[in-house]
């Protein structure tokens, strides 16, 4: 497990402890959970970059929700959204206001998250889901295949 450096005034820890270009560590990885983060690793650069990669894997734990019916409840239909007004929402809410009590990462998330959620609400309709909102995502070809084969690039 590779200790924290830098603890900010933000809760945030940066974990990279090697350096990434050169001699000095330029490319950082800021967590506000250290133990979430795992197998951090500086490797070679890519192409024609000048900065070393910085890998590393999530450990996130997400809990389910079950509904307590056999039907599941509505779901925002984003295709439907009204965005010029989303946006006009976004763009005039006060955000000195909105992250004035804020003294962590985790409350400067938590707020800006909660606006966001009052302009889904706002604009995004529900819709019943149907069989066809569970369709799996389809990823081009080139991502995948560098997920699946980083060795062929």
């Amino acid at each position: 497990m590779i200790c924290s450096l830098i603890n900010s005034s933000h809760g945030l820890s940066q974990i990279v402890d090697q350096p990434t270009r050169g001699n000095s560590i330029l490319d950082i990885v800021l967590c506000s959970d250290v133990l979430c983060c795992d197998d951090v690793e500086v490797l070679p650069l890519i192409s024609t970059s000048d900065h070393n990669t910085v890998c590393f894997r999530l450990c996130l734990y997400f809990t389910q929700q079950h509904s307590p019916t056999k039907e599941s409840p509505p779901r925002h239909n984003f295709a439907k959204a009204g965005w010029e007004s989303s946006c006009n929402f976004l763009a005039a809410t006060d955000w000195h206001v909105v992250f004035s009590d804020c003294y962590t990462a985790d409350d400067l998330w938590n707020a800006y998250i909660s606006v966001v959620q009052q302009a889904i609400n706002k604009f995004v309709p529900r819709d019943k889901h149907s069989r066809h909102m569970f369709t799996p995502c389809l990823y081009p070809r080139y991502p995948v295949k560098f997920i699946l084969e980083p060795s062929a690039f």
